[in-house]
């Protein structure tokens, strides 16, 4: 878990259609991101958008396996972007921005790409899908335990252990605990 990090999944439109949900639950997260039949599976990004996506930040650090892309910013605490596969298919791409150490700029041109690619926004901790549009975004990310890491960090970190102990000893949130735990 990053405290520091506002961390966006991204999801193609034609999976969820064009009514939006309020919000996702766990169990809808869990069918979209599975490899075989998720919303990447009917609706694989195109090359086009992956290459702009690679290319948000300068550093690929590959883990080991080759099932996650991961490219990262060139200071500490910053942006990652991780794209999952499983044999070799998309499953789930996610975005990660930190307030304290990224400019507005890569949040913009990260925005222009999903809308370019017909995708929304999942706030996997929240479950919460929206349009990539930037004043809906900041509105969010206002809200975020990493803007509460960016203006109180000792309150996002013992926030964020709280979270985790209540967590732990409800066995409906492990996959949300390893959400967090992994990301």
């Amino acid at each position: 878990m990053s405290v520091h990090h506002y961390e966006l999944a991204v999801v193609p439109r034609a999976y969820i259609g064009h009514q939006l949900p309020a919000k996702m639950s766990e169990a809808d997260i869990q069918r979209g991101e599975d490899p075989s039949s998720g919303w990447w599976a009917a609706h694989p990004p195109s090359e086009l958008f992956l290459s702009g996506i690679r290319a948000l930040l300068p550093h690929a650090r590959p883990w080991p396996g080759g099932d996650v892309e991961e490219y990262v910013c060139s200071g500490d605490w910053g942006a990652d972007i991780r794209v999952w596969k499983d044999l070799g298919r998309v499953w789930h791409i996610a975005f990660r921005f930190s307030p304290s150490a990224d400019a507005w700029p890569l949040m913009q041109r990260f925005l222009a790409l999903a809308r370019g690619e017909q995708c929304l926004l999942l706030e996997d901790w929240s479950g919460i899908v929206f349009e990539p549009d930037e004043k809906i975004v900041r509105e969010r990310l206002v809200s975020s335990l990493a803007m509460q890491f960016f203006h109180d960090p000792m309150g996002a970190i013992v926030h964020s252990a709280k979270v985790l102990k209540d967590d732990a000893g409800d066995p409906k949130n492990e996959l949300q605990i390893g959400l967090r735990q992994g990301s």
